[in-house]
């Protein structure tokens, strides 16, 4: 839990955000439990945000902490049994999604599986004749997605070959069907994935060069930095701005009994997404791209 704990952090830390994580709707949890969760999870929360010794105790326990360059306080409520992060300015339009992932995140399910986008951002080209945009394969109801199962593996080196595995077999077949064969493309495109561990290995990276026209790298490690893609990125990445809120609303507001049942409602909610509003999203890409450098690489949403 503390991995997908660290994701939701990552992916929907922004200023002017309450973000929210309490036990409700989890009978399951007795408070001595919750206090067990909060402690070994919330503490490897507290560690990513610069403070390696928050222990929560019996008692209001609050620390002060930089959040992805933003003053942000963590706070632990025993008597509600609620922890919270509260950055300097609230932001209530984006609080509701917080609560939703709040509650799954206190189901007492480890989480097993989580969704690979494999699409590829196309720049939509104009005809020579007509000026009209040229229909192209983007992120669609239609497009491909795949629900990977999470690897028990004990190792990122494991679950870097598991993920370079689903590469050889998913992705790159996808993208002969779709855009030609390699060095014979019949369309260019771009491969971009974030920065998780399987996805920045050097292996990993290599592979992909060697079977895609472009690709945005990642930074292999600090030491290592010459990727092009930012570290923290849901700004920039169509899934995190966008599709990914759309599928949260539509399959993850009521609790799934079964693993099955998550991906049924994930694949239905993904089919019912009009294609003007993927379209509209990808085509904002490069927008969002020119304001983040107008911003020096800084937070650029809602100013």
């Amino acid at each position: 839990m503390a991995n997908l704990l660290k994701y939701a952090l990552a992916a929907y830390a922004k200023p002017r955000m309450i973000a929210r994580f309490w036990s409700e709707g989890s009978a399951r949890h007795s408070i001595q439990e919750l206090k067990e969760i909060l402690r070994n999870d919330f503490k490897a929360i507290a560690t990513i945000l610069g403070n390696k010794n928050f222990i929560f105790g019996d008692k209001v326990h609050e620390v002060d902490c930089n959040l992805f360059g933003h003053m942000a306080s963590f706070t632990y409520l025993p008597y509600d049994h609620e922890a919270k992060m509260v950055l300097r300015e609230e932001f209530p339009t984006i609080k509701h999604h917080m609560d939703r992932m709040a509650k799954m995140f206190f189901t007492g399910q480890r989480p097993q599986a989580h969704i690979e986008s494999y699409e590829a951002l196309v720049p939509p080209s104009k005809s020579q004749h007509s000026g009209d945009k040229v229909a192209e394969p983007k992120l669609g109801p239609q497009s491909n997605r795949a629900l990977v199962e999470d690897s028990e593996a004990p190792s990122i080196k494991q679950n870097g070959e598991l993920y370079r595995e689903f590469l050889r077999t998913k992705v790159f077949p996808w993208a002969r069907r779709t855009y030609g064969h390699y060095g014979q493309w019949q369309r260019h495109w771009v491969f971009q994935q974030d920065g998780a561990p399987s996805h920045k290995s050097e292996d990993t990276q290599n592979l992909i060069r060697d079977n895609v026209p472009e690709f945005i790298s990642v930074n292999i490690s600090p030491q290592r930095n010459n990727g092009e893609w930012s570290p923290n990125s849901p700004d920039l990445n169509v899934m995190d701005y966008s599709i990914w809120s759309i599928l949260e609303t539509e399959a993850c507001s009521k609790p799934h009994q079964s693993i099955d049942a998550l991906k049924k409602s994930l694949v239905k909610a993904s089919n019912k997404i009009p294609q003007e509003v993927i379209d509209r999203a990808v085509d904002d890409f490069p927008k969002r791209l020119q304001k983040c450098i107008d911003a020096g690489g800084g937070h650029f949403e809602n100013k």
